[in-house]
């Protein structure tokens, strides 16, 4: 699903309710089973799930009449953020609840990136776990063909997914440019090392071109 309205984004802008799809994405769940799963109470999802539904993110897919026997499903497999809602030029509003999507998908990602920590997942799973973080120097060009190539990358990863398979492993991705370098960064390094070549000692052969210089 492309998210591509306002409204959709708004609602979309909440860890909560991203919590939410997320667990009625494989399979349909009642409230009181995705508040089990979250360790939150059930009257404190309606609101979430009524917002959820009505921006048609998630849809009812168990009709009942008491409430707690209603079943929901998430409205797709995977949502993109349309570019538009990033665009500063655009709607303000729209691109401010853009940032907060995309920053708190990077969040939660983190949340159960620490739960895998602490229920012992990563220790028993190291053959699977990687996390990277680098910052480098790059020319727009070259950064655009990566981006292309991680795009690639994700496609692949989505084609493995397999209903029955028995672990869930989720990908994270965030490229982005940055304000400044990080200190110690590249450009940090770049910096120091110039320095140490002009400080450096000249070699003999070095010392002996400058003197015929100086003597001419």
């Amino acid at each position: 699903m492309i998210v591509a309205e306002l409204r959709q984004l708004r609602v979309m802008a909440n860890k909560l309710r991203c919590a939410i799809i997320d667990e009625v994405t494989p399979a349909a769940k009642t409230v009181a089973e995705v508040g089990a799963a979250l360790g939150v109470s059930s009257s404190r999802l309606y609101y979430h799930f009524r917002e959820l539904t009505g921006a048609g993110l998630i849809r009812c897919v168990a009709p009942a009449e008491v409430a707690r026997h209603r079943r929901y499903r998430a409205a797709a497999h995977y949502y993109q953020l349309s570019s538009q809602m990033l665009h500063p030029d655009g709607d303000q509003d729209g691109h401010k609840a853009g940032v907060e999507f995309v920053a708190g998908a990077i969040e939660y990602s983190a949340r159960e990136l620490r739960s895998a920590f602490a229920d012992g997942l990563i220790d028993q799973t190291t053959a699977y776990f990687l996390v990277q973080r680098r910052t480098i120097q790059v020319s727009a060009t070259r950064a655009a063909e990566f981006r292309a190539q991680l795009f690639e990358l994700v496609n692949e990863f989505i084609a493995m997914d397999q209903p029955d398979g028995e672990l869930m492993v989720e990908l994270a991705l965030a490229m982005f440019p940055r304000a400044s370098a990080p200190a110690g960064g590249a450009s940090t390094r770049a910096a120091r090392e110039r320095t140490r070549r002009a400080k450096a000692p000249q070699s003999k052969r070095a010392r002996s071109k400058i003197r015929r210089i100086a003597d001419r």
